[in-house]
């Protein structure tokens, strides 16, 4: 065996292995407990060495509220008045799941819709308090939608091309409250639609994050 193949085998033995990420995962639902109100606030947060890749929440067994590359959740959501199950479940880079499970009950509070759920016109719009200002991150991210003789069965949020938000169902036109990390620099946010008669709109808008 030469010395150049002796050396090379030797740095290689020598070199520390590459650390996995630790797959462990664990969330952590502040709200809602108990008795709630409504718009019913989901927050939580997941924990893990490796990357947190998707959260979701669900609402009596039906899938209501997605995001995408975030660690935290901060939303509010309609439920109507009533007892609820709420999960809330987080996925990482490394497949593993953790979930929450919280059996509440919501009042009927509010009769008018949450702030930020007012939408005059047809079409999707985007309610993030910063466009056309800066910002600092965390942002505030929401949308809303109305159709002509139609509901509104789903909404997506793209930053940068990227599908960071989704809501469905019956409170699936307004997602009123979400607060997101962004990176300082431009960004490109996108709100796209769906209404029960298959049509689909979208608008968007430029944000910039300040450091």
């Amino acid at each position: 065996m030469s010395r150049t193949l002796i050396s090379l085998l030797l740095l290689l033995t020598s070199l520390p292995a590459l650390a996995a990420c630790d797959p462990a995962i664990a969330i952590n639902m502040q709200r809602p407990d108990g008795v709630e109100s409504e718009p019913v606030v989901v927050s939580a947060n997941a924990t893990s060495g490796c990357a947190v890749t998707a959260m979701q929440v669900y609402v009596d067994h039906k899938l209501i509220y997605a995001q995408h590359g975030q660690d935290t959740i901060n939303a509010r959501i309609v439920m109507g008045a009533g007892s609820h199950r709420v999960v809330v479940q987080a996925w990482n880079s490394a497949g593993r799941l953790a979930k929450d499970v919280r059996y509440i009950v919501t009042n009927a509070d509010p009769v008018e819709p949450p702030s930020g759920c007012d939408v005059f016109e047809t079409g999707a719009t985007y309610t993030g308090e910063a466009i056309p200002f800066t910002s600092k991150s965390p942002v505030r991210m929401g949308m809303v939608a109305k159709a002509e003789a139609a509901s509104i069965s789903s909404m997506r949020l793209y930053i940068d091309g990227i599908d960071r938000a989704q809501t469905y169902g019956t409170s699936g036109y307004c997602l009123p409250v979400a607060l997101m990390s962004l990176k300082p620099g431009y960004h490109f946010i996108n709100v796209q639609s769906w209404d029960s008669l298959g049509r689909i709109r979208l608008t968007g808008s430029i944000l910039q994050v300040v450091p």
